[in-house]
């Protein structure tokens, strides 16, 4: 996730000489060999990537969003409109969502029995996702784990790539829909292989010209936890100083003078002086505005009119300098079993760069593996990390790796997350970007893998490639690899349903399917049971504002709108709640809602609530991503585009790495 923030990102580099030791003749010839052989490999790649790019056309293709440097200094990349947007217009169609369940559990430093669930205590491991995912809670995810403090979403597309300008919020991050794309665990051998969350069309907050950057609120914390960010200024300055301003304008209007004079005495001698010497997030949202550019704020009750110039390019410069990342739009795949596929949104010769995007790079695809928990001669949970882990996160299925090499390189451009495999039909190839395009440097080619860690940066980028000419609404196909195919074939010829999955159904399917049937009480559940996958929440009003109880004189208020589906905001799915009882005749149910405040357990009684403050909710762990037997197995790199300074995992003679 790049931000406003960047221009002091972490950016040390390990470096690293190969036979520094080495002493003798033939140990010198031998390493010169070596990189020479590195060195040439990196001459072809560059020339492949070189070649392959003139093959794109030179008409111009409608595109509606690019990916190119931002406006923001050192920022890295940012995500343009090629068309003018108005407040209320939808931005793309979405791109997969992929949580990152327990992942600081699960990587974090092992120290034995004093590594606890919900309490590692020391986590030094190099997550490269960690600028670039939301908070899991924010995106309706909190359900996927009992540690929601450790439930992240990884969001490709404009999600991840986008920036944030505090004084310039011009699109809404949206919240993921939950689709299993018709794939049931008692049926389909890819349940579980797929996230379930789709994304949705971004909406715009305010008017862009074309050409504008956009900009998506992080979250002021996201900068004032970031130390090395400096004071810049959050959300409530820009109001704050719009304010200051306003009041000031008035003043000045009040002293009866010329106004460039009273404007010069107490803008200029006055107000920048100070706002030079005392380093205030408020008065930094003036930047170097002049009293004339204040007072157009003023008027317009907006400073966000004052950072647009600056926020915007032109399209020629965009269609030189960016990447169209707009080529793709999801739907059904044409695959029986696939979920969701990429389609073409337009017409695309042979040789188009359908997108570009950066990667991020794992020097080690470990660090995802998920473990079983185990319990410890004192009683306490931790992970068992001698039987070795069990499966590994979702986000390796949409990532790229080889046999020879322990680097993964995760995509997070639009639309790419979309691509099935079909090696008979393919019609896209992936290739290395040229140098300098979207943030690729050829010079990590030739980099060892251990010298990759905690380089937070993208550097390597890659470019999605039309191997023949589409269609406007065909599907696109990739060719996964050999690996992948065998990986695949294996697993459905392995795979057998798990116990239980007749009676399966997730939350978000019997909310849809019962939402307005009788919830059963607990007296009624011990003889008739839900699913052990699902649990009943209440509505969060019920806990945080004064609820009015039925009586039955018929005088009963409800409060809130329990229909208005925003009222189950993601970040509040509602508190655990019991039926205690259900009144036939009214349809409205006794409840006993349990709920945390300040580290405290409290349990609130209520009666008098409408069927549509109750809901149901998926248990920790239950959803199909959890399953034990869910294909796991990351995208081919193909053999041709693997660097040999990255073919580090160690064979043994006569077997395959």
């Amino acid at each position: 996730m790049n931000s406003i923030g960047k221009l002091q990102q972490r950016n040390t580099e390990q470096s690293r000489s190969m036979d520094e030791h080495s002493h003798d003749t033939d140990r010198r010839k031998s390493s010169f060999i070596r990189n020479s052989r590195h060195l040439m490999r990196l001459v072809a790649l560059i020339l492949l990537a070189s070649t392959a790019s003139t093959t794109t056309l030179a008409t111009r293709i409608d595109c509606d969003l690019y990916i190119a440097e931002s406006t923001i200094p050192n920022a890295g990349l940012g995500i343009y409109t090629a068309v003018a947007k108005s407040s209320g217009d939808n931005i793309g169609n979405g791109d997969k969502a992929i949580p990152l369940v327990d992942m600081l559990w699960h990587a974090g430093d092992y120290s034995g029995d004093e590594t606890l669930v919900g309490e590692v205590e020391s986590v030094h491991f190099f997550n490269p996702t960690q600028d670039y995912v939301w908070h899991g809670i924010g995106m309706g995810m909190d359900f996927e784990s009992e540690l929601q403090d450790d439930i992240t979403t990884f969001w490709p597309g404009v999600d991840a790539m986008i920036n944030c300008n505090l004084g310039l919020l011009n699109v809404i991050k949206s919240t993921p829909n939950y689709d299993e794309a018709g794939l049931h665990r008692n049926l389909h051998p890819g349940a579980g292989g797929i996230t379930p969350y789709d994304g949705v069309p971004t909406k715009v907050a305010r008017d862009i010209p074309a050409g504008g950057e956009l900009f998506k609120h992080y979250g002021d914390e996201w900068f004032s936890g970031r130390p090395h960010f400096g004071n810049i200024p959050l959300s409530a300055d820009y109001e704050a100083i719009l304010e200051l301003m306003t009041g000031l304008h008035k003043m000045i209007q009040s002293l009866g003078m010329p106004e460039h004079m009273s404007s010069s005495i107490i803008y200029d001698d006055l107000v920048l002086p100070i706002k030079k010497i005392w380093n205030s997030r408020t008065l930094n949202a003036l930047f170097d505005f002049d009293w004339s550019d204040v007072e157009a704020a003023v008027e317009a009750r907006d400073f966000g009119i004052l950072l647009q110039p600056n926020a915007t390019r032109s399209l020629d410069w965009l269609n030189e300098h960016g990447k169209c990342i707009d080529h793709i739009v999801h739907g059904p795949s044409t695959i029986e079993g696939a979920g969701h596929g990429a389609f073409a949104k337009r017409d695309l010769p042979k040789g188009t760069i359908i997108t570009g995007t950066p990667l991020i790079h794992f020097p080690d695809r470990s660090v995802l593996g998920m473990y079983e928990p185990r319990t410890t001669s004192t009683g306490r949970l931790v992970r068992d990390v001698e039987k070795g882990p069990y499966s590994e996160q979702v986000l390796v299925n949409y990532c790229f790796d080889h046999p020879d090499t322990t680097v993964l390189l995760c995509p997070y451009g639009a639309g790419v997350n979309y691509i099935n495999a079909n090696r008979t039909q393919a019609n896209v190839k992936v290739q290395w970007a040229e140098d300098g395009q979207t943030n690729h440097k050829s010079a990590w080619l030739l980099k060892d893998p251990q010298d990759m860690e905690f380089e937070y940066r993208t550097m390597l980028a890659i470019d999605y490639v039309a191997l023949r000419d589409i269609n406007e609404g065909e599907e696109l196909f990739l060719d996964y690899g050999e690996a992948w195919e065998q990986a695949w074939v294996e697993h459905v010829k392995a795979w057998k349903a798990v116990e239980g999955r007749e009676e399966y159904i997730s939350a978000t399917q019997f909310n849809d399917k019962y939402s307005d049937t009788p919830v059963r009480t607990l007296e009624e559940q011990n003889e008739n049971p839900y699913p052990k996958n699902l649990a009943i929440n209440c509505h969060p009003v019920l806990v945080e504002s004064v609820f009015l109880d039925y009586n039955h004189e018929g005088n009963y208020a409800d409060p809130y709108d329990f229909i208005d589906k925003a009222g189950w905001i993601p970040e509040k799915k509602g508190f655990p709640c019991d039926i205690v009882k259900r009144e036939s005749a009214t349809e409205m149910y006794e409840v006993s809602i349990n709920y945390t405040e300040n580290d405290e357990s409290y349990v609130k009684f209520h009666t008098g609530v409408p069927r549509k403050a109750i809901s149901f909710v998926d248990n920790p762990y239950t959803t199909d991503m959890h399953l034990p037997n869910a294909f796991r197995h990351p995208i081919g790199i193909p053999d041709e585009m693997l660097p040999d300074a990255w073919r580090n995992k160690v064979c043994n003679l006569g077997q395959q790495c």
